[in-house]
């Protein structure tokens, strides 16, 4: 299609001659008309300032000498003067005065009045003005007495009207109006010829177009009866429907072909839309039947961690309590392999926990204060007991910058594990020398303010033959099927540890040969933390402060747990320790109790009771403290609970607790806890009696 307008107000040809046309006539008569006003109009009014200032001049020397002898007849000839002054023509008024104004000579044009000669300026102000009305002038005349010897003044003043001056630049102006509209009027005449030659023909050819566009008829041919140049351009217009009538056809046959592949195209990619949807919708599903497996998995794992580990805690705790009393060696021998199992089957528990977390990808790092120091101590603390009774020396040593000075931010909990785990397969594997665990580097890089630590654990155990170190770090796999029956194990540790590792930026890599030991590295980075981002270094504490921090005297100790095994359990344990244990069983009593916090020195808590549950207990006893007039000082509330998944810590921190404790609950850590807890509220608050 051709699109086409018949008319172009603003760009058509026609006006576009009518523009030209005029506008070449305008130009020329418009500069006359400037030269004009420019230089005609400002010579002729000079023309007439020159003639009247000589004609004055003239006047002037004249009178000079007539005024010398006006007593003497010199005043009738001036006036005689004056008036042949006046006969010529557009003289209204002549006259002299003297400088004292006494005496005054004048003349007016006859039949004019004096007083009706408008005078703009003072006649003996020797000033000049010319108006389109009126042309006034004066000049002075210097007299020589000849007989006093003094000089008089006089001034001759003469007043023209300039009707005539007028009339000539109006019939000047006039004329060339006139040849301008003259002038106008035949180019208009002019550009409508031109007009009628050129865009009449132009019009006419456009309509043809137009009627082409409209109908998409290019079989027709333009015909206008014109000059040469019009005609060649109607022909080439001819040519050129000629090839897009040409090109039209085969267009149309395109288009034909084309809408038949494109539906035959459209039927297949509905069809392979079809298939595509139905794949997804079978992805869909899969996926939703993957995570519903997952969080099937997930929460199968989290109850039956939970209900395991409830009577787990009763079996391992009823166990201590048994071997502290008076038993035989064999006796003894049993209750111990009761507890070896109990913790087996607990670190097995948490191993799946933990490797279901990870292969989830929930597993999330917690970035909280880090001491290095006292983490290492805990661990040495822990295996103590579990070294001393195999006979195998457990050292302590840190080689490098001094780790104490510098406070650190990272996820204790995961490094506490990480090297739990080593030093447990170090016990596990070494029969006899000893296990040294040693902080080997420590660089801090300031600008960048993170921390790259490498802690390793050497034992002088079987050690691992070269081709199996690698085997180690896979899940569920050991370095011979005869390790996992000879020392026990899933297999699941070192993977664990080994992807805790690389989420912390580290890794893990072991030094072994078999017979002589291993040395497992465990390298992993951390940052400063921020109140030593400066690299400023806190103070040690002092003996004082960390003697302090030892197991407090006997405590009031509030426990709120529904299990009776748990309860006749857990006040056993503390009650060996010295303190005084009041039980609740359930939620609502142990509301109760807790409603006067000065009564205690430390709240235990578990999550599920019966009633009202552990975490709703705990926010009303905090909210409870903050409503008091004036606010009490807060109880330390630590959980005690079989849930150990990383929401359920959340939870507990949440609700305000201050710690939280994994059954089977391991007394040593139980009352490492309970030690900084208790010590930090009783800095914040008075001693109770």
């Amino acid at each position: 299609m051709i699109p086409m307008k018949s008319e172009h107000p603003e760009n058509s040809i026609t006006k576009k001659i009518h523009r030209y046309v005029i506008l070449s006539t305008i130009l020329p008569f418009g500069s006359l008309f400037l030269f004009f006003l420019l230089v005609i109009y400002p010579e002729s009014r000079r023309y007439v300032e020159v003639e009247l200032k000589t004609l004055t001049l003239a006047l002037a020397s004249e009178y000079s000498d007539l005024l010398k002898y006006r007593e003497l007849g010199g005043e009738e000839k001036i006036r005689s003067s004056l008036k042949t002054v006046l006969a010529q023509p557009d003289f209204e008024m002549i006259g002299l005065y003297s400088g004292d104004g006494l005496e005054v000579i004048e003349s007016v044009r006859p039949g004019l009045d004096p007083r009706d000669v408008g005078r703009s300026i003072d006649p003996r102000s020797g000033a000049m003005r010319l108006s389109m009305d009126q042309m006034e002038i004066s000049r002075p005349i210097n007299v020589d007495t000849g007989l006093t010897g003094r000089t008089e003044t006089w001034w001759l003043y003469i007043s023209r009207d300039s009707r005539s001056f007028r009339q000539d630049l109006v019939l000047t102006a006039s004329g060339i109006g006139a040849i301008l509209v003259v002038t106008l009027v035949v180019g208009f005449y002019l550009s409508r010829k031109l007009q009628q030659k050129i865009s009449c023909p132009l019009q006419d050819l456009l309509s043809q177009m137009e009627t082409i566009g409209k109908t998409r008829d290019y079989s027709i041919r333009v015909h206008v009866d014109c000059d040469a140049e019009i005609a060649a351009v109607s022909q080439g217009l001819n040519s050129m429907l000629a090839r897009i009538q040409e090109q039209d056809e085969l267009l149309k046959h395109s288009r034909t072909s084309l809408e038949a592949k494109v539906h035959e195209r459209t039927g297949e990619l509905q069809a392979e839309i079809e298939k595509r949807k139905e794949y997804e919708r079978q992805l869909t599903d899969a996926l939703d039947h993957t995570e519903a497996a997952s969080r099937a998995k997930s929460e199968f794992l989290a109850v039956m961690s939970h209900e395991i580990r409830t009577p787990l805690n009763g079996i391992l705790g009823m166990a201590a309590l048994v071997g502290d009393t008076r038993l035989n060696d064999e006796q003894q021998e049993y209750v111990s392999a009761i507890i070896d199992s109990g913790n087996s089957l607990i670190t097995l528990i948490n191993d799946v926990l933990d490797f279901s977390r990870i292969e989830s990808g929930k597993m999330v790092l917690e970035r909280t204060e880090l001491c290095l120091e006292k983490l290492v101590s805990e661990v040495v603390m822990t295996f103590r007991a579990s070294f001393q009774k195999k006979g195998i020396v457990l050292t302590n040593e840190v080689s490098g910058p001094p780790v104490s000075e510098t406070l650190l931010e990272g996820d204790p909990a995961r490094v506490r594990q990480v090297l739990l785990n080593l030093v447990g397969n170090a016990l596990k594997f070494t029969e006899k020398g000893q296990v040294d665990i040693r902080l080997n580097k420590f660089d801090v890089n300031r600008e960048s303010r993170q921390v790259h630590i490498i802690l390793s654990v050497r034992d002088t155990g079987i050690g691992i033959p070269e081709d199996k170190i690698e085997q180690i770090f896979e899940k569920f796999q050991q370095a011979d099927c005869s390790t996992t029956r000879q020392y026990g194990g899933s297999g699941l540790g070192l993977s664990i540890c080994t992807r805790l590792a690389n989420m912390m930026d580290g890794g893990i890599r072991v030094q072994s040969s078999p017979g002589t030991g291993s040395e497992f590295f465990f390298e992993f980075v951390t940052g400063l933390h921020p109140v030593c981002a400066d690299g400023a270094v806190p103070m040690q504490k002092s003996r004082k402060e960390t003697e302090s921090q030892s197991e407090p005297g006997p405590l009031r100790i509030l426990l709120a747990e529904d299990h009776p095994v748990n309860q006749m359990l857990t006040r056993r344990l503390l009650e060996k320790r010295g303190h005084t244990v009041t039980v609740a069983a359930d939620g609502i009593e142990a509301l109760k109790h807790a409603a006067d916090t000065a009564a205690w020195d430390v709240i235990l808590m578990d999550l599920h009771m019966p009633g009202l549950g552990g975490l709703e207990v705990i926010r009303q006893i905090r909210q409870s403290e903050s409503g008091s007039a004036p606010p009490s000082s807060p109880v330390p509330v630590i959980a005690l609970t079989a849930s150990v998944t990383t929401m359920d810590r959340e939870a507990c921190m949440d609700a305000g607790a201050d710690d939280f404790i994994a059954k089977p609950v391991c007394i040593p850590e139980l009352m490492v806890k309970i030690s900084r807890h208790v010590h930090r509220s009783r800095q914040s608050r008075p001693t109770r009696s």
